[in-house]
């Protein structure tokens, strides 16, 4: 009996240690959410309200401490071990429960890459401003008409760069467009890139936010070079100024979400970890 109280006890003790690390876990989990404001709205282009984790809730309290600590004041070592059986059962449960958790902010993180690098961002050309989005006067024709885009101008074979990750549904000449391409993106955004003096893409190619996709020029409808630029979200047309940044002449390198910042993230994660690892002996 004196060996089993002993074998409880350090049993006891490994429970209330793992125990105080999923705590630590849990609470490290819940910064982490705060920093990526996973708990919150999305602050996207989405606008899509994130779900809430239902097993975000519960975990251990003193009070659950304590009842472990009384196993060591029952006189039957098999009742004992029993109720101990349960407590790791619920432990095992936790640990299970934390790492679904942990799946959970990977998955949302990966779908914030993904959405960022399919959301239209920076200027697709160097040049300046020319006409904007909106009612206006034809330069040509000179009655009023809507003006669906955004209109950079600048040297005849400027590069053109696309604005966000997708695939070339039309690489060709378009009517009042000229030489257009246009670039279906995830989550229902397309962007068109009209008046082009040469087409380097064709319709299929995937390309990358920053690459070059033609040159501009005064193709089409336009009274002198410029790029006409639109951008489309679920069929309906966006003023582009509400996705680009800075000035025409400042092209953000932005081919990716910014990964130093979710690397610094995640190394405060590992530091954290790490350090309730060795508080409560478990590596």
């Amino acid at each position: 009996n004196q060996v089993l109280q002993l074998k409880l006890s350090y049993m006891i003790g490994e429970v209330n240690r793992t125990r105080g690390f999923l705590d630590d876990v849990k609470q490290i989990e819940a910064n982490f959410r705060r920093m990526i404001n996973m708990n919150g709205e999305v602050t996207n282009a989405s606008k899509t309200p994130e779900k809430k984790s239902a097993e975000g809730t519960g975990g251990p309290s003193l009070k659950d401490q304590d009842k472990v600590s009384q196993l060591l004041k029952i006189s039957s070592p098999e009742a004992s071990w029993n109720q101990l059986f349960g407590e790791i059962q619920q432990l095992k449960k936790e640990t299970q429960s934390r790492i679904a958790s942990y799946e959970e902010v990977i998955n949302y993180l990966n779908a914030q890459n993904k959405l960022f690098l399919a959301t239209p961002q920076g200027w697709p050309c160097g040049g300046s401003i020319t006409s904007g989005y909106g009612a206006r006067k034809d330069p040509i024709i000179g009655i009023p008409v809507f003006h669906a885009g955004l209109d950079i101008g600048g040297g005849v074979g400027t590069p053109i760069r696309a604005t966000a990750d997708g695939i070339v549904r039309v690489s060709s000449w378009n009517s009042g467009y000229g030489k257009l391409v246009v670039i279906n993106h995830d989550y229902n955004f397309s962007t068109r890139y009209a008046h082009n003096s040469k087409l380097l893409v064709k319709v299929g190619d995937k390309v990358k936010r920053g690459q070059t996709i033609a040159l501009m020029g005064e193709t089409g409808h336009a009274s002198g070079p410029h790029c006409h630029y639109e951008v489309w979200k679920n069929g309906v047309r966006k003023n582009p100024i509400s996705y680009v940044r800075g000035t025409p002449g400042n092209i953000p390198a932005l081919a990716k979400m910014p990964q130093n910042q979710i690397a610094e993230m995640k190394q405060l994660q590992k530091i954290s970890l790490d350090n309730s690892l060795k508080r409560y002996k478990l590596n």
